[in-house]
């Protein structure tokens, strides 16, 4: 699959002004740069440049003698030949600030209509994650595709339609792709020579134990439905139904000889218009008969 020079562009957008005394606003803010310098410690801040520009805004301007409104920061993602607008903040960022973690980032988004100006942008909405795989890692996108493949050689073994209904409980992409840049994939630097590694659990690692060190791929995947994960249902029967088809999803995929091996709450989804629950994240899913003990840990 072939994947453009691609770098999330900063981009400003006008909105309601809010006091810059604030302690919270304060506090917010040290956080921010902390976690920014943590995160180009560990991934080198995508080693992709940003430019910034004023969108504007229709939402009004409070209160309404403000001449200096707000500037909220957008980012322009580009994945294959289509851009992205991000809109309000990451839908989810647990631990992308961590060093050691995966700095995945969720973003609710819209395509930008190409060469627009003013920038405008389709009324859908899309998800777009960003987030560094373990190098040598399938795409989500293949996973799901072989899995579907073999429930279509079932399906015609047997005489069932498994493959077209199983489609229902899983997530539609739009693009899944490694992030190139300079015409090469996007990828974490390997460890110093003569780094000394170490395995362990908690904070402190154990000295006597080492472990295999994996560089990490850059990689965009944009989803075609936007979900909520069961943490924000708030009726009880929805929690229940979209658990029943998760349960579905599981079996399709014990049907098609794989394992998901990263089942959680947060993979656990609930499609917003389909009205149906999804099982997303299969990227470390496997066949039965591929799984390795040096695959990572979930």
């Amino acid at each position: 699959m072939s994947a453009n020079s691609s770098a999330a562009r900063l981009r400003s957008c006008t909105t309601t002004p809010v006091a810059a005394s604030s302690l919270a606003s304060l506090s917010r803010a040290t956080g921010f740069v902390c976690g920014i310098l943590i995160e180009a410690m560990c991934v080198a801040a995508t080693r992709s440049t940003s430019t910034k520009q004023v969108i504007p805004s229709s939402d009004p301007i409070t209160p309404s003698d403000s001449k200096q409104p707000k500037k909220v920061v957008a980012y322009e993602y580009s994945v294959g030949n289509t851009s992205y607008l991000t809109e309000g903040g990451p839908i989810s960022e647990i631990s992308a600030y961590h060093i050691n973690s995966r700095a995945t980032r969720v973003w609710l988004v819209r395509e930008i209509i190409p060469n627009s100006t003013p920038l405008a942008v389709k009324d859908e909405y899309r998800v777009l994650k960003d987030v560094w795989f373990d190098s040598g890692a399938k795409l989500e996108m293949d996973i799901s595709n072989d899995i579907f493949g073999r429930l279509k050689e079932s399906d015609k073994k047997n005489g069932t339609t498994d493959e077209s209904e199983a489609r229902d409980y899983f997530m539609k992409f739009e693009h899944d792709e490694f992030v190139e840049m300079d015409g090469t994939t996007d990828v974490s630097f390997e460890l110093p020579k003569g780094y000394r590694k170490f395995q362990g659990s908690g904070i402190a690692p154990s000295p006597s134990h080492e472990f295999q060190h994996h560089t990490r791929a850059h990689v965009r995947t944009v989803y075609a439905e936007v979900c909520r994960s069961i943490y924000e249902l708030r009726d009880y029967a929805t929690v229940v139904r979209a658990l029943r088809d998760n349960v579905k999803a599981l079996w399709y995929l014990r049907k098609a000889g794989y394992v998901h091996r990263d089942v959680s709450a947060g993979n656990c989804l609930w499609g917003i218009a389909s009205e149906k629950g999804k099982l997303s994240d299969l990227e470390y899913a496997r066949p039965y008969d591929e799984l390795s003990m040096h695959d990572p840990l979930t």
